[in-house]
C-alpha cells in the first residue's frame, strides 16, 4: 500500500506479521537473521530494497462466518474486523469458480450478482447471511474507485449482526428498497 504518510525513499514492511495476517506478510524470512550489535534491533531496519508494481487481474474482499480456504494462487491479508473473518484478496485467475464451488459444498444458497468488471456474492443459509464477498477485475483503462470502507462496514454489520437486531431495525426505520416500492 502506499501512502502519503511515507517518507520519500523509504518503505515500511510490518515485521511481525506471519502467517497468520498475510500469505506472503512474512518479511523477517527475506532477511538474514543479524542484529546490530550495541542496540540489539533486528538488521531489517536498515536494509536495501527493491519495490516493484504488481497489477493482479482482480481485486476483492471477503467477509464470512467461517475461515474459508483459499488457493495457493490468491495472495490474501486478514483485516481485523469484529465478529466476522474479512480478507482482502488478489490473484491472476478469477475467484468465481472456487468461491461458488466452496459455498456449494457448504449447502448454502448463493446470489450472484455481475456488472461489467464487477462479481458479487453473497451466500446464505437458513436466511443468515454466511458470506459476502465483491470483486474487481482490471482491464486496460479501467480505473473504477470503490468506497472500500463503506464496503468494509457494509459487510462486516450485515454478518455481525443477528438476525434480529436487522429485523428490530427494519421495524424501527420503515421501509425501505422493494418493500417501499410496494407501498407506493
Amino acid at each position: 500500500m502506499i501512502s502519503r504518510g511515507q517518507r520519500p525513499g523509504s518503505l515500511f514492511v510490518p515485521m511481525h506479521w506471519n502467517n497468520q495476517f498475510a500469505r506472503r506478510g512474512r518479511v523477517n524470512d527475506l532477511l538474514s537473521a543479524i542484529t546490530d550489535p550495541w542496540s540489539g534491533q533486528p538488521e531489517s531496519k536498515q536494509v536495501a530494497v527493491a519495490i516493484a508494481p504488481w497489477r493482479p487481474a482482480w481485486q476483492g474482499e471477503l467477509f464470512c462466518r467461517q475461515p474459508v480456504p483459499l488457493p495457493a494462487s490468491v495472495h490474501w491479508r486478514r483485516r481485523a474486523t469484529s465478529g466476522v473473518s474479512h480478507l482482502s484478496l488478489a490473484g491472476e485467475h478469477h475467484p468465481q469458480e472456487w468461491l461458488t464451488d466452496w459455498c456449494r459444498q457448504q449447502g448454502w444458497q448463493m446470489q450472484t450478482a455481475q456488472a461489467g468488471a464487477r462479481w458479487s456474492l453473497l451466500a446464505w443459509h437458513e436466511g443468515t447471511l454466511m458470506l459476502g464477498w465483491w470483486s474487481h477485475l482490471w482491464r486496460a483503462g479501467n480505473r473504477c474507485r470503490v468506497d472500500r470502507r463503506r464496503v468494509s462496514l457494509s459487510a462486516a454489520d450485515a454478518l455481525a449482526a443477528p438476525r434480529a437486531a436487522r429485523r428490530e431495525k427494519k421495524r424501527r426505520d420503515g421501509p425501505c428498497g422493494a418493500d417501499r416500492l410496494q407501498l407506493l
